[in-house]
């Protein structure tokens, strides 16, 4: 995140926090939680607008995961380790030498810290994405198998779709 994208745009990396992967995970999550959470606690406030994070910027994986939490029977709401499935994995090789490079496990915020975000913008590209973003956007329907789909939830979601995913998803005015 810090080469890919805050090195090239106008913003205070201060007002920024990624994860060092590098670092033991038990002590490296317990850091994220007191980014997420203040520096007095390493749990989340449970009142009504009480996140930190004013703008949440996410992308989806064909399976319709978010921020790393992966389709499943239940979602974690909080900041945690998330095993990877094997179709992020595989989507992730294409940023290593090697897949037995990818990692298998990711620091994630919780579904419930994501929706907490005064404002949400997904973006999506891709024609791997067509099924969760059809799920996402044609249907009433939410589901922990596809928690994009959760995003139906929030008060304030902004989908962005390159135009080839819009038309696949069924929107032809685009």
């Amino acid at each position: 995140m810090n080469r890919q994208l805050f090195a090239h745009i106008n913003i205070d990396q201060d007002n920024t926090y990624v994860p060092d992967g590098h670092a033991p995970a038990r002590q490296e999550l317990a850091r994220f939680r007191k980014q997420l959470y203040g520096p007095e606690r390493e749990a989340p406030q449970r009142s009504c607008g009480s996140g930190r994070v004013d703008l949440q910027l996410l992308g989806t994986g064909t399976s319709g995961h978010i921020g790393f939490n992966e389709a499943g029977d239940y979602l974690i709401a909080d900041a945690h380790i998330e095993n990877l499935a094997e179709s992020t994995i595989e989507a992730n090789s294409r940023y290593f030498r090697s897949r037995e490079q990818v990692p298998r496990q990711a620091f994630t915020q919780g579904v419930g810290d994501i929706l907490k975000a005064r404002s949400i913008v997904l973006i999506a590209s891709g024609p791997a994405k067509v099924q969760a973003i059809t799920q996402l956007l044609t249907n009433n329907r939410i589901s922990t198998q596809c928690p994009v789909t959760l995003l139906k939830l929030h008060p304030d979601a902004t989908v962005v779709l390159e135009r080839d995913l819009a038309r696949a998803a069924g929107y032809q005015d685009c």
